[in-house]
């Protein structure tokens, strides 16, 4: 029945903490998380979960306050998030391989009202940001350097005489959380999603990824990123969820088969990794049932590869910030030996996804044509925080505009063929040239600086950079690399940087990248 009086009567709308919490709780005594030699059962973790409320309320964290987090794949960065959203608090997850100016900003964009971090491997960063002034409470994931040890403050609330059980105040419309993305402008994006959304995004993905039926679940992937949206989907479906702090081939190899793996998800550069390592004929993968990759583009005959050394366990996602993971989606079945065009394809969206191709003025195109590929749904984010006109561009129409260029055949199937943005996907991470391109130019010895990504074997794409340098000024590339380094990361250093004096223009004087994209590919072959 719909009623369309139930708001108006005080019914509540489920939201997407509650579903976490119904998800751990079916683990029950079972071991909800492995992380190396540590087990934690389901109802470990939610009782974790209350006490992190508890302890985070009583610092001050209320409704629409931020938590922004730090820290490596640790179930505990999981729980925190469960805690603060109960509070109606709204979650940040802080990119582990992010840059120190990039921690900085994201913190006081989002308005943080509480950070959380692990001091085992940033405990000299969490010096410098606790020093931000909006900030109000510090905590750490165990022992820190600075701030309160909110492991330890959880055990102290369970061990208390007053010890109760939180009853979430979160609603479906409030904000969940605030991803960031980097941005065409320079600066990073808050991607706004609800608990409504947040909830949409977990149900599509458990209700279409193909899971087997015995789960266990292998991250390797930073849970800040789209790995970590297939924790909760997981849990719920009864699963077990194995955090890997760090991809290296072997280790997660010997995972596989200690572990008995059926599900992971692995970006490209990954999966080359496990097939060119001597190892992988060496140990049992049997148990391994749905692999899901995505992030970036994968080349068609290492897919091939990947599909003749795995079997028919395959699986494509592909997503946004804006709308999360599995938007469209490339099915086991769609890997098909008499259909090797479709290897190419994203995939078609699940029920509960709209998707279109519109051209520049909005309208839809004929099948095969070229268009930007826009999506419609409930897992759409609400918008761009405090940037009204960006998220007025990005969601004109009732419709999300993705940024990239795409066709569609008759069958739904969905290739996407270009970028409308210059955005690059290195390793499985977005890379926003314009950011790179803004620190080259604050060298005093840089004139112009221009950056694109090229495809690459190992990376999907590798970012690269032309830099012109001033009359009489002398700078080298590892001087450059260095400062792109410091400022923004690895992830967004330039594999290699090219000295030059003649920037391929436009007819109306911009830098041509395409050409420069030419080039490049020219002289790298």
């Amino acid at each position: 029945m719909n009623d369309k009086n139930a708001g108006e009567r005080g019914l509540p709308d489920s939201t997407f903490v509650d579903y976490c919490l119904s998800a751990l709780a079916r683990r029950g005594r079972g071991v909800a998380f492995t992380h190396g030699d540590r087990e934690m059962t389901g109802d470990a973790a939610v009782e974790l979960a209350h006490a992190m409320a508890r302890v985070l309320s009583d610092g001050g964290l209320t409704t629409g306050a931020g938590i922004a987090v730090l820290s490596g794949n640790l179930p505990e960065a999981f729980i925190v998030m469960i805690g603060a959203q109960m509070l109606g608090a709204r979650h940040t997850g802080l990119a582990p391989m992010g840059s120190e100016s990039d921690h900085r900003f994201i913190l006081e964009d989002s308005e943080a009202h509480t950070f959380v971090y692990d001091p085992r491997s940033y405990g000299d960063r969490a010096r410098a940001l606790a020093k931000i002034p909006g900030l109000q409470k510090v905590y750490s994931l165990g022992p820190g350097p600075v701030g309160e040890d909110l492991i330890a403050l959880a055990a102290e609330a369970n061990e208390g005489t007053d010890k109760k059980n939180f009853t979430s105040v979160a609603t479906a419309d409030d904000y969940s959380s605030i991803f960031y993305t980097g941005g065409t402008t320079g600066r990073p994006k808050g991607v706004v999603h609800t608990h409504r959304a947040a909830l949409c995004q977990a149900l599509l993905v458990q209700a279409n990824w193909q899971w087997p039926d015995d789960i266990v679940l292998m991250i390797a992937a930073p849970i800040t990123h789209a790995a970590g949206q297939l924790l909760a989907p997981a849990l719920a479906l009864s699963g077990r969820v194995v955090l890997v702090e760090k991809f290296d081939a072997a280790e997660a190899l010997r995972i596989i088969e200690r572990e008995k793996v059926s599900v992971t998800f692995l970006v490209p550069t990954m999966i080359y990794a496990l097939l060119d390592h001597p190892d992988i004929d060496n140990r049992d993968l049997s148990s391994l049932a749905t692999l899901v990759y995505g992030a970036a583009p994968m080349s068609i005959p290492r897919l091939v590869q990947a599909r003749n050394r795995f079997g028919n366990v395959l699986l494509q996602g592909y997503g946004q910030t804006e709308i999360g993971v599995g938007a469209t989606l490339l099915l086991k079945q769609d890997h098909r030996e008499d259909r090797p065009d479709l290897l190419a394809s994203a995939g078609r969206p699940p029920a509960g996804i709209t998707a279109t191709i519109l051209d520049s003025h909005d309208r839809e195109v004929a099948l095969g044509t070229p268009g930007e590929l826009c999506l419609r749904g409930t897992s759409v984010m609400s918008g761009y925080w405090k940037q009204p006109e960006l998220t007025a561009s990005a969601l004109k129409g009732g419709w999300l505009h993705t940024g990239d260029i795409a066709v569609q055949d008759v069958d739904g199937y969905i290739f996407i063929v270009d970028r409308k943005k210059d955005m690059i996907i290195s390793g499985g991470f977005n890379v926003y040239p314009r950011e790179i391109e803004d620190v080259l130019h604050t060298h005093p010895a840089v004139d112009h600086a221009a950056v694109i990504g090229i495809p690459d074997d190992k990376w999907g794409e590798a970012v690269h950079a032309l830099v012109k340098i001033k009359a009489g000024a002398e700078v080298d590339e590892a001087e450059l690399k260095a400062l792109v380094r410091e400022k923004k990361g690895a992830i967004y250093t330039p594999k290699e940087i090219h000295f030059t004096d003649n920037f391929p223009l436009t007819a109306v004087g911009k830098i041509d990248k395409k050409m420069i994209r030419h080039r490049l590919a020219d002289a790298t072959k």
